[in-house]
């Protein structure tokens, strides 16, 4: 239900917010347990990733979103950047 989707990420961001990544990722993963492909709900699991230090699931869910949103800027740079936090070198142009 797409109420339901809004209320865990919203209270997912929340928790990111506030610095409690593994409170945000389980809101997050509630969410996404409605709509499996929710943009934002996606994002934010990544965001808590990065903050729990789990660089590379960061980069796997940065790489899904890419292959979704191939045109999505922000969804590019944020994949760079983890792959960078990741020690991971980019692929070539």
């Amino acid at each position: 239900r797409p109420d339901y989707v809004k209320a865990h990420t919203n209270l997912a961001n929340v928790y990111l917010a506030e610095k409690q990544p593994s409170n945000a990722l389980a809101a997050y993963e509630n969410a996404l347990r409605y709509a499996p492909n929710h943009f934002d709900a996606l994002i934010g699991v990544a965001r808590a990733y990065d903050q729990l230090a789990r660089f590379d699931e960061a980069v796997t869910i940065y790489k899904g979103l890419r292959d979704q949103y191939p045109d999505n800027q922000a969804v590019i740079r944020e994949l760079y950047a983890m792959r960078n936090k990741a020690n991971i070198d980019p692929p070539a142009p």
